[in-house]
């Protein structure tokens, strides 16, 4: 990397850090540094989330899977069109997780449940969070030490130091210093700032790599690289694919809908909106955010399949292929190869000043999931193992200290395992299975929770633990390449692996949530005290409501697509019916032709290029206005969130404390059945 090149990633990192700076005031109460006192708008919302859920992780995890699959990721991806459309535009799930007022999802199953449940299910969710996480300081290194060419060691007094566990270490002490300032304001301003470079860098790239290589030099390399049975271009040839497959896009689908929610990796993003419209509108909003992020993810892994297979370009394909066997060198390192092949690709082929905006944007990344993930999985430890266990709430100051010494320790541990374990599989593999030992059983106990009045505390119970025993035998099993050898020979019912595994531990622990709530002890929980509905309502946040109140009756199109007249103003409804016209007809309508052309045998691998060709350049047109308009409203949100910290009243028992569980026993008794309907 050049001087100007580090000059961006320095200018970035100062910058971000005096906007943390700005922040230190806002961190004197529990619920400021858990929930940001619940002052966060759409926008500001949808670009902090994002950036904390894409990651550096997830962006090389995401080149593994283009790169292996091409087209097909996109195309499979429409299935799950009707299905997304209906949870953003309803607000599945996060409207009434938002309504709880929970700070933490296990602070709504003591809520829901109990407090003995809540306990299990915060050791439980930690102690797979944590496992999950440590990863992530690993691959974050490795990046950086290949993308920027940084020596595996070097001369300090005489002493040769590793570069590897001292850049960990450094990487992770960023994160730690913007969640330490103000835990979750500092956390919101730090990823909105980091993500409103990235919407831009990611437009800069994107243009040169477009003029660079133009599409057709993409499609005729992804021409060479296509096999009968394992295409990169028509999505229909992949029968011969076994990691990503069909059944893998159908199984994510599921995922989607079971999970949602259930991952508590950036937890407080779902607790910090102003009220439960605006974490119902941030998805709808950050749809036009991710399309920037999601083409420049699409066009860098085409770009690189372009320079290493195609004869031009035959010298520098050679010379990463050396480069990449001489820093992993061996067998064992296959995967850790072929993860780091489009980032290297990405480090030769963009100029000057690109490469120091692909730096700091995968450094904003890092940090960015870094301190999301030490927030959520320390703050998860003490509001759920510590606090519960307590008889008598914890001062604020000694609260706030506990915060920070149990992020501390996540830090720590991270670091400590990335150091020892050797990741040799796909990373959305590992996430997978080692997700599903919270998650598998997590989705039925949330779901059913807040959507079924009798799903009991007996059937929460039984999911999570089926879940969790399930998917840890499954990682065990995984282990052992006869096993895996033997069910995929035995079991061909698709290919077993994280993905298939997860999937099964989770379809297992639904029914048994279902099973056991119905023929076990019956309850009966107060959804109207658990949502804050009727005379439970919080008067601040009805007022929020009542800005956009319209008081009419709307026609039944927007109560179809999810619109309610008393939350909606008439910019919320016309963004709602473009979103749903949007995915409807353009991505659901060019599946379904695709599809039935297909049928008819009318696509041809011509038709398949140009069809992608089209997609490529409609979505960059509409990326770029949406990429601008969404930084534009987070600009706004920021100011607003400033303004409402510095007026608000705080309140020092909202820490989490949970007085009473909603759940009563249901009995024969007419007269005792007095629990309000949902």
């Amino acid at each position: 990397m050049s001087f100007v090149d580090w000059l961006i990633v320095a200018v970035l990192l100062i910058f971000v850090s005096v906007m943390a700076l700005t922040t230190r005031k806002f961190s004197k109460t529990v619920a400021g540094f858990l929930s940001a006192n619940r002052c966060a708008g759409r926008y500001l919302l949808c670009i902090a989330q994002h950036e904390a859920s894409t990651g550096a992780l997830y962006v090389i995890a995401f080149f593994e899977v283009f790169y292996k699959a091409g087209w097909s990721l996109r195309y499979w991806s429409a299935i799950n069109i009707p299905l997304t459309l209906f949870l953003a535009l309803s607000g599945f799930m996060v409207y009434r997780y938002r309504q709880t007022r929970a700070m933490t999802m296990a602070q709504f199953l003591e809520m829901r449940y109990s407090r003995r449940f809540r306990l299990f299910a915060g050791i439980l969710c930690w102690i797979s969070g944590l496992i999950n996480f440590g990863i992530f300081p690993a691959v974050g290194a490795e990046f950086f030490m290949n993308f920027c060419n940084l020596p595996h060691d070097f001369q300090l007094l005489g002493l040769s130091i590793p570069t590897f566990p001292l850049l960990m270490a450094v990487l992770l002490s960023l994160g730690l210093f913007f969640v330490f300032i103000s835990g979750q304001v500092g956390v919101l301003v730090t990823d909105f700032w980091q993500g409103f470079f990235a919407t831009f860098a990611f437009m800069a790239i994107i243009a040169f790599l477009v003029f660079k290589f133009p599409w057709e030099t993409i499609s005729s390399s992804l021409v060479i690289v296509s096999k009968p049975g394992n295409s990169l271009i028509n999505p229909y040839d992949i029968k011969n694919r076994p990691d990503f497959g069909m059944v893998y896009f159908l199984m994510t689908t599921w995922f989607n809908i079971y999970y949602m929610g259930a991952w508590q990796g950036a937890s407080a993003f779902g607790t910090s909106a102003i009220s439960a419209h605006e974490a119902k509108m941030s998805p709808i909003v950050g749809t036009f955010r991710q399309a920037v992020v999601a083409l420049g993810l699409i066009i860098m892994p085409l770009c690189a399949l372009a320079y290493m297979n195609l004869p031009q370009y035959a010298d520098g394909a050679a010379a990463v292929t050396a480069g990449l066997e001489k820093l992993y060198p061996g067998a064992v390192n296959d995967h850790l190869r072929f993860r780091m092949l489009v980032p290297t690709v990405m480090s030769v082929i963009l100029p000057v000043g690109l490469v120091g905006a692909f730096t700091a944007v995968m450094l904003g990344y890092f940090i960015s999931t870094n301190n999301t993930m030490m927030h959520s999985w320390g703050t998860i430890f003490v509001q759920d193992v510590i606090c519960p266990l307590r008889k008598k709430p914890l001062s604020t100051k000694s609260h706030l200290l506990l915060l920070r010494l149990s992020i501390l320790l996540v830090a720590v541990f991270a670091f400590c395992f990335s150091m020892i374990f050797k990741l040799q599989d796909f990373i959305n593999m590992f996430m997978q299975v080692t997700g599903a030992v919270y998650m598998a059983g997590a989705g039925a106990v949330i779901l059913g929770g807040l959507y079924w009045k009798r799903g009991s505390t007996a059937g929460a119970w039984a999911a999570l633990i089926s879940g969790a025993v399930l998917s840890i035998i499954f990682m065990i099993l995984q282990q052992s390449t006869s096993f895996m050898s033997w069910i995929n020979s035995s079991i061909p019912i698709w290919q077993w692996n994280g993905v298939s595994f997860a999937f099964v531990a989770g379809i297992i622990a639904l029914l048994t949530y279902v099973l056991v709530s119905i023929f076990g002890s019956k309850q009966v929980a107060d959804m109207d005290k658990l949502l804050h509905r009727g005379q439970y309502a919080v008067a601040d946040e009805q007022l929020e409501i009542n800005k956009h109140a319209e008081h009419k009756k709307l026609k039944w199109y927007w109560r179809m697509i999810g619109v309610r007249s008393d939350e909606f103003s008439l910019g919320d409804r016309l963004l709602f019916m473009y979103t749903f016209l949007m995915r409807m007809v353009w991505d659901l309508g060019g599946f379904v032709v695709t599809l039935i052309l297909t049928a008819l045998g009318l696509m041809t691998t011509a038709m398949w290029i140009g069809w992608w060709h089209i997609s490529i350049y409609i979505s960059i047109i509409l990326a770029c206005i949406g990429g601008v308009w969404i930084s534009i409203g987070g600009l706004y949100d920021l100011k607003r969130m400033y303004n409402k910290l510095s007026t608000i009243t705080c309140d020092e028992t909202d820490d989490g404390r949970v007085e009473k569980s909603v759940v009563e026993k249901e009995t024969e008794s007419p007269q005792e059945q007095l629990v309000p309907k949902a």
